[in-house]
């Protein structure tokens, strides 16, 4: 069994993060034990058929349900353990300690789950723990294990049949246009990457009004995502629907679209990666594109960036 402690980031880098050991153990043939993604993870845990009961990030999905209580019982002695098995430098055939060789995201961007099956240095202990406060910024294609992954993470109810009604009333009102899903970020965008991938509402429209022009003849219908109110008004002459603003619902619902635009974020990168939908990640330096230059996310953090 593997044991994760940590991550760090929101909903959609957890979400790969998870998926990224869902593959490790799939390939293994491995339990896996994702502690980050329970109740002190936004109640991320809560939102997805595979944790909802699971609050431990148990995979495979577990008969039994997990109590809040327990699930911090279990949580507070597997750290303990595993501090004392750092200290004593365990390595033996029942608990061990695997340390990746990632220091950044030099490394991450080569590195992949093989990486860590063909270790010599991996001890095959019935308890490993994953001894990394990086996130696994992971190399590997998730595509061989999307179906695994993506039954995992189906959305809980009422989500799941909101997400399904709001795609059936617009494509029932538009039955010939194509769906743009939009993902409006900004927030710490304005500075992060000295702002490379922050929009206002004109920058937004422009990119908008560009995709419009590639989906000629085709009608366009914008599906707005975020987590902010956006103004209509600043949106002439586009077709706009809004989302229905809950977290999981939105992210999903992008997921449904035929397009998704967005700056780079492991939110639409995972719309993507999940509705197999392509996915173009604005950037300020490039105002035209074609729709080739869509692609459809496969789970790696750094695949290469729209020129």
């Amino acid at each position: 069994m593997l044991i994760v402690f940590w991550n760090t980031g929101q909903l959609g880098n957890r979400l790969f993060y998870f998926s990224h050991f869902i593959a490790f153990a799939s390939e293994t043939k491995s339990k896996l034990l994702c502690l980050f993604f329970g109740k002190d993870a936004k109640h991320y845990s809560a939102q997805f058929e595979g944790t909802k009961s699971n609050l431990v990030g148990y995979f495979p999905k577990p008969i039994l349900p997990t109590a809040g209580f327990l699930y911090r019982l279990i949580n507070w002695i597997l750290y303990k353990l595993f501090l004392v098995a750092k200290r004593y430098h365990w390595n033996n055939k029942f608990i061990s300690i695997y340390t990746p060789s990632i220091e950044g995201k030099q490394d991450s961007e080569s590195y992949s789950v093989k990486d860590f099956i063909d270790n010599p240095s991996r001890k095959k202990s019935l308890f490993t723990f994953y001894n990394s406060y990086i996130s696994w910024y992971d190399n590997t294609d998730l595509q061989k294990y999307h179906k695994t992954i993506t039954d995992y993470f189906v959305p809980i109810e009422p989500h799941r049949t909101n997400i399904a009604m709001f795609d059936f009333r617009l494509r029932n009102d538009y039955p010939e246009a194509k769906i743009v899903g939009v993902h409006i970020r900004r927030g710490d965008y304005r500075e992060w990457a000295d702002g490379m991938w922050y929009f206002d509402d004109e920058g937004y429209a422009a990119q908008m009004r560009t995709v419009e022009q590639q989906l000629l003849p085709h009608k366009t219908i914008f599906v707005i995502c975020s987590n902010e109110d956006v103004d209509f008004a600043n949106y002439q002459n586009l077709t706009l629907q809004k989302s229905t603003g809950h977290f999981i619902e939105d992210m999903y619902i992008l997921a449904e679209c035929d397009y998704i635009i967005g700056p780079h974020s492991t939110y639409s990168m995972w719309a993507s990666f999940y509705g197999q939908k392509p996915l173009y990640k604005m950037r300020k330096n490039k105002a035209e594109f074609l729709l080739t230059d869509f692609k459809v996310c496969n789970g790696r953090f750094y695949e290469p960036i729209n020129k």
